[in-house]
């Protein structure tokens, strides 16, 4: 578990105390979640990394984060089974949620799924440029279980 939550400090961040929007990262490689939780707390946002769904998934029994960041393959369920899951808790079906994969091949009725689950879908590798826009796409938009999804989009380096 990696829970990045520096603030900015100095007159700027007393004058606004508004809550920062948080990342949860639900992926084993702790590479990613440190990588990922030093991009987007550099960028502002408060980030929170699980290593499993089951952890990610009790996590989220406890808060609601701004989005969702959730590798396909994970050690005890796909990122599929775990959207599955996820989407079946009330508090939780309109969370936007990004699929990070380096499957290239991913089964065209897997990606039909993930999308009708409200999911977008990004390729691996995700340079910080590309992780920023991700989120801040994320966050533009509500995702629900009726779809919402964008297509599974190629990250050019």
């Amino acid at each position: 578990m990696l829970n990045v939550a520096s603030r900015p400090s100095g007159p700027a961040a007393q004058d606004n105390p508004a809550p920062r929007p948080s990342v949860l990262v639900i992926d084993d490689d702790v590479a990613v979640d440190e990588s990922f939780g030093e991009m987007l707390g550099a960028a502002g946002y408060d980030v929170h990394a699980e290593g499993s769904c089951s952890s990610g998934l009790a996590y989220l029994e406890r808060t609601t984060p701004s989005v969702l960041i959730l590798d396909l393959h994970l050690p005890d369920a796909t990122g599929l089974e775990c959207l599955r899951r996820l989407r079946q808790i009330t508090q939780h079906r309109r969370l936007p949620v990004a699929i990070l994969t380096g499957d290239y091949f991913l089964d065209e009725e897997i990606a039909k799924e993930l999308q009708a689950l409200g999911a977008s879908v990004f390729f691996k590798p995700v340079w910080e440029d590309d992780l920023l826009r991700i989120v801040r796409q994320l966050l533009g938009k509500t995702a629900d279980a009726g779809g919402d999804g964008a297509s599974p989009q190629r990250n050019e380096p």
